[in-house]
This record gives structure tokens, sequence and C-alpha cells, in this order.
């Protein structure tokens, strides 16, 4: 599903998913950033490699669930 916060668009979904590439010429705020919790993986950027990928299921977080908030701020300063 889609979510648009604070200006932010963001694409959540169980599996990771492309949704672009990394384009430095454009702010964060102009890309489509996809959100995922199934990996089950303690790197929460284990998929920079591929595009826009951010895993958000709590081993990449110390077993603790996290808000939008912190996952817009890791995106923001990680792309910085």
């Amino acid at each position: 599903s889609y979510l648009k916060y604070n200006k932010q668009h963001v694409y959540l979904s169980h599996y990771p998913s492309l949704t672009g590439t990394y384009d430095k010429d454009k702010p964060l705020k102009q890309k489509l950033l996809n959100i995922c919790g199934h990996s089950h993986t303690n790197n929460k950027w284990i998929d920079d490699d591929k595009g826009l990928i951010y895993h958000a299921e709590i081993d990449a977080h110390n077993y603790y669930p996290i808000n939008i908030e912190t996952i817009l701020a890791d995106f923001k300063e990680h792309y910085a």
C-alpha cells in the first residue's frame, strides 16, 4: 500500500520492493521509498544497493518496533 506522510511518498510492502533507483540529483521528498518487514535481517540497509529500501522488521531494530518519523529520519541521514 501507498502512504503519503509529510509530503513523502512511501510504498509499504511485506517483501522488499524496487520503487526506483537512487538519483542523487533529486531530493528525497521527490522519491518513492520502500519500507518492508519480511526479511528478518539485522541490517536495515541490506538492500541499499538495489534501491530505496528500508527494513523495518524488529530484527533490524534491536527487537523493538519503530515509528515512521524514525524511519524517515534514517532515510534522510543515510542519503544525505
